[in-house]
């Protein structure tokens, strides 16, 4: 059984809008790691496009995000471009905000995955409810902040 949308249609957030969230809170993670990178490590900016892969630096990319969406997730119902967006995660029920840590540590983990396999990120383009995969597994919708 498919589920179906109890959420009038005027509130669930476009496509774009979702795509322009995830850009910029990509960036704003992104800059996280790369001070990260500077202040902890020593290293430019160059000097570590230089270096060779290390599984630490992937650890440490994962670590972050979760951390992020730890603490955000419970503060914005979403992260910081879903905030700057004007949009927030619900529960599929449409009713009850999506904002413990653990949930918005685990959800933001598995966006991560789901960049470095690229697929899942098309999913939305296809999806009638402008669902991504991770929004299907954890049973949310992005909506329009009222």
């Amino acid at each position: 059984m498919e589920n179906t949308i109890i959420i009038n249609e005027e509130l669930m957030a476009s496509k774009s809008r979702r795509f322009i969230a995830f850009a910029l809170d990509y960036l704003f993670i992104q800059s996280l790691y790369f001070s990260y990178v500077y202040f902890i490590e020593n290293t430019t900016f160059w000097d570590y496009l230089d270096k060779d892969f290390d599984i630490f630096d992937v650890l440490t990319g994962c670590v972050i995000a979760l951390v992020y969406g730890a603490v955000v997730y419970p503060i914005f119902s979403g992260n910081l471009g879903h905030r700057i967006m004007g949009i927030k995660v619900v529960n599929f029920d449409g009713k009850s905000n999506f904002n413990k840590f653990y949930e918005g540590a685990f959800r933001e983990f598995i966006k991560d995955i789901c960049i470095v396999l690229i697929f899942p990120n098309l999913w939305i383009l296809f999806d009638k409810n402008n669902q991504n995969i991770y929004d299907k597994l954890f049973k949310t919708i992005v909506i329009k902040r009222i």
